[in-house]
């Protein structure tokens, strides 16, 4: 009776007699779909700043991808934009005050947020206002 255990690069087969045979296959690799870095750029844009990239901006973002961890280099940069930022807390208040920010109210949660303070504590302090707390009296 024998077990084989197998990954991308090897494989590791144990006979019932304790004996251990190790095969090694080179890991194939393949370009990515044509338009698949592209696509994901695209998706990024649409998700974290709610339009399309411009041509050059994806061409920017596809570029890098080639390096090491390239995807999570790119979605934490436009997750972490200003543009990205921005978005967020104009979402925030929209859903937790029921209104745009105006006056720009909203900028020091932006710069509060771009100098690496939690999203937590970013929408406590929203959720903490005076204003939410009068606007959650009059929902109950």
């Amino acid at each position: 009776l024998g077990v084989s255990v197998t990954n991308s690069v090897s494989t590791a087969t144990l006979s019932g007699t304790g004996g251990v045979s190790v095969s090694t296959t080179p890991i194939q690799t393949t370009a990515p779909p044509a338009g698949g870095d592209q696509q994901y750029v695209r998706t990024l844009y649409q998700q974290e700043l709610g339009r399309p990239g411009s041509a050059s901006e994806l061409d920017a973002w596809v570029a890098v991808m080639g390096g090491a961890n390239g995807r999570g280099k790119v979605a934490n940069a436009v997750a972490r934009s200003v543009e990205a930022r921005t978005r967020l807390v104009a979402g925030w208040y929209e859903t937790y005050l029921d209104r745009p920010a105006k006056n720009g109210e909203e900028a020091g949660w932006i710069a509060q947020l771009l100098q690496n303070t939690s999203e937590e504590q970013v929408l406590s302090g929203i959720l903490g206002s005076q204003e939410f707390y009068n606007r959650a009296q009059t929902e109950v």
